[in-house]
């Protein structure tokens, strides 16, 4: 004999923080706190980089001019502003059940696609007119227009090269696919190319396009390079705290409450290398 019951209600799958994004090859520096508990890079930070260039070469028994050794340029000192990214749950009063536990759904989605809002921030910025991003003005388009995915990334790797020390390849999932197993190695701590050069995952770098270049079209990608990067983070934390903050009393949206999971942080390089180029995959 057969009873009929009420469906019940499961939780969903939760999100997946993918494995090769922008957390597996940055320094992750954490909440950063001072003495008092305070992580003061929350106000802004400049960032006090090394010098730049490469050794030069002298020779005591050089003559002329080449028996002067160069000054060399000053350090690079960028400043970033930390960002916030947000990401909201809504739903009637009456569908909440335990508060607590709503909010922390919210939290969970953050906490696993925070990868996601870092690499956009990384790439294109918020409209933080002190914060510099790989696309800004500053950057340098590698090759004449578009080039195959082979030539782009060594485009990419002579660009960082140049510099005398390991940097950063940024790149979209499907760009990465094309390079292959024959330019990308997995040490399933991170990517990396065969001349070991970290390679970034990146899903918030897709449809990206540096400063006044026109949108992507077909299989195109941007790809960039820059130095090594830098997060400091807070942990995700849940905004309001109480209920009764969260519900909205009047209007159309009377009745419902939103909770939105927050996290605060500040991505930086330290500029002196960035780099793109246009990868078109079906070349």
């Amino acid at each position: 004999m057969s009873t009929m019951a009420l469906p019940v209600t499961l939780d969903g799958p939760l999100p997946v923080r993918p494995p090769f994004g922008i957390f597996s090859a940055a320094d992750i520096i954490g909440p950063d706190l001072d003495a008092s508990g305070v992580a003061r890079w929350l106000n802004g930070a400049t960032l006090y980089g090394y010098p730049p260039g490469v050794p030069e070469l002298w020779d005591p028994c050089s003559e002329g001019t080449y028996r002067v050794k160069a000054e060399g340029d000053e350090a690079p000192t960028p400043s970033f502003g930390a960002v916030t990214l947000y990401l909201p749950i809504t739903c009637t009063a009456g569908s909440v059940g335990d508060p607590s536990t709503f909010s922390d759904r919210a939290r969970l989605v953050a906490a696993a696609k925070s990868q996601f809002a870092v690499e956009r921030q990384l790439v294109k910025g918020t409209g933080n007119v002190t914060n510099p991003y790989l696309g800004d003005g500053n950057v340098t388009t590698l090759g004449a227009g578009a080039v195959g995915d082979e030539e782009g990334l060594a485009l990419l790797e002579e660009a960082l090269g140049r510099e005398g020390s390991v940097g950063v390849i940024h790149a979209t999932p499907g760009t990465i696919i094309d390079w292959g197993e024959d330019h990308i190695s997995n040490d399933r701590q991170m990517l990396r190319t065969i001349n070991g050069t970290p390679v970034i995952s990146g899903m918030g770098y897709i449809d990206q396009v540096p400063d006044g270049q026109g949108a992507v079209t077909g299989d195109q990608q941007w790809a960039w390079g820059s130095g090594p990067i830098q997060i400091r983070m807070t942990e995700v934390e849940g905004v309001p705290d109480d209920i009764s903050e969260a519900l909205t009393r009047s209007g159309n949206d009377a009745n419902k409450v939103t909770f939105r999971a927050e996290r605060h942080f500040l991505v930086s390089w330290d500029t002196e290398v960035q780099v793109a180029v246009l990868i078109d995959r079906s070349a």
